[in-house]
């Protein structure tokens, strides 16, 4: 839901470099993970990167509705 209200509030190009930055993560963790835990490291990776992916997107929408909220 977080990604597609910054696509609504016309932020695509944050919602792009966010899930950029989570995908090399991604690709980082499962070169480093697999190797020593198989398919569990995959599944570490991937629950990593989502975790990190959606916490990018937590923090953007609440620093930029911070001033909205200071304000009333």
């Amino acid at each position: 839901m977080a990604a597609d209200a910054l696509t609504g509030a016309d932020l695509q190009s944050f919602r792009t470099g966010a899930q950029l930055v989570a995908a090399v993560c991604n690709v980082g963790l499962n070169l480093l993970l697999i190797p020593l835990f198989g398919i569990m490291g995959a599944v570490i990776a991937t629950v990593v990167s989502e975790a990190l992916l959606a916490g990018l997107f937590r923090a953007y929408i609440s620093f930029k509705r911070a001033p909205e909220r200071s304000a009333q």
